[in-house]
């Protein structure tokens, strides 16, 4: 019996799984243990991801892979004090938007020049409430997610988009590699879709993407990350998930939507597609974000070629895509 889904509206920011944000990642440089511990075991009661470092040289490191939604650090630190850390979170481009919030004894009119010359978004003098700390993280954290909505969302899809994606794979890559985690790489698109646009209009087509990515995401679990990479390519960043995994959610996703259609109430009828999935692992497929994305990309390749409308695992051993690029002429 067919399925049919009429269309979800559109998300003003980015989802996965059932709909929630990514959970805000949380920063912490201070290198007084007693005082970490004391913002850790309260913000460790919030809905966070944290990270934390003890001083500013280990918390640049961290901010530069992890890439937080806000950060918070102390002025005096070993090896590299706040205000350095703050000019160098500034000058790189991955990571000079981060909103950044300064805690620090020091409570005289140079140290509050200094702190918000060198880019400091807010300055908290110790000792100080914890609920005001919180109700600083939110409101940094709301203003960084307002800046991503803007920044990294597909307005079609409501997902992430592909500046996203490509700012977030090797973050992701460098954590499973630095926990020994496994991670999968999920790369699809819609078969045929240039003779869907030609046969029902481009307003068709981008209904069905629009559909198709909600229905996507809503299918995953909240930390798995479904970006639009381009056209109709779509791809999904599954952290602690092994590639067989992987195949199986997605051949559970691929067989749903044969027998699945989607009902557009605009051109008054029901569309239903299919979708071919290529899938790569990290570490086997490689241990860089870009042999990570190559190896989907070669998976996607042969699932297309070997007939369509499949799931297919990145197999090293095999000439498909090999063949195609020895027949092309430069």
């Amino acid at each position: 019996m067919s399925d049919k889904e009429k269309p979800s509206e559109n998300s003003a920011e980015p989802t996965t799984g059932e709909g929630a944000l990514l959970k805000p990642r949380v920063l912490l440089v201070e290198d007084n243990p007693a005082v970490r511990n004391m913002i850790l075991d309260f913000l460790g009661k919030r809905d966070y991801e944290i990270f934390e470092a003890s001083n500013g040289l280990e918390g640049l490191q961290i901010a530069t892979t992890e890439k937080p939604d806000v950060i918070l650090a102390d002025i005096i630190m070993p090896e590299m004090d706040g205000l350095e850390l703050i000019n160098r979170v500034r000058e790189q481009p991955g990571t000079m938007l981060i909103p950044i919030i300064v805690m620090t004894a020091v409570n005289n009119l140079e140290t509050k020049i200094n702190v918000f010359k060198a880019g400091g978004d807010g300055l908290l003098i110790k000792p100080f409430d914890l609920q005001e700390l919180q109700v600083r993280i939110e409101r940094a954290i709301q203003v960084s997610r307002n800046f991503m909505k803007l920044t990294y969302v597909d307005s079609l899809t409501g997902v992430y988009n592909r500046r996203f994606f490509d700012d977030r794979l090797p973050t992701e890559v460098n954590r499973t590699r630095r926990y020994k985690q496994p991670l999968a790489l999920v790369m699809f698109d819609i078969d045929h879709f240039k003779k869907f646009n030609d046969t029902y209009g481009h307003r068709a087509g981008d209904f069905v993407l629009s559909s198709l990515a909600q229905h996507v995401k809503k299918s995953l679990r909240t930390q798995d990350i479904v970006c639009r990479y381009g056209g109709e390519e779509f791809t999904v960043i599954m952290p602690m998930t092994r590639g067989e995994d992987a195949a199986m959610v997605m051949s559970r996703i691929r067989a749903d939507l044969n027998d699945r259609f989607f009902y557009s109430p605009y051109d008054k009828q029901d569309f239903n597609i299919r979708i071919s999935v290529g899938i790569s692992r990290h570490p086997e497929d490689g241990m860089e974000a870009d042999a990570v994305m190559r190896a989907a990309d070669e998976a996607l390749y042969e699932a297309k070629e070997t007939g369509r409308n499949k799931v297919v695992l990145y197999n090293p051993a095999s000439n498909i895509f090999k063949d195609r690029i020895s027949k092309l002429k430069f």
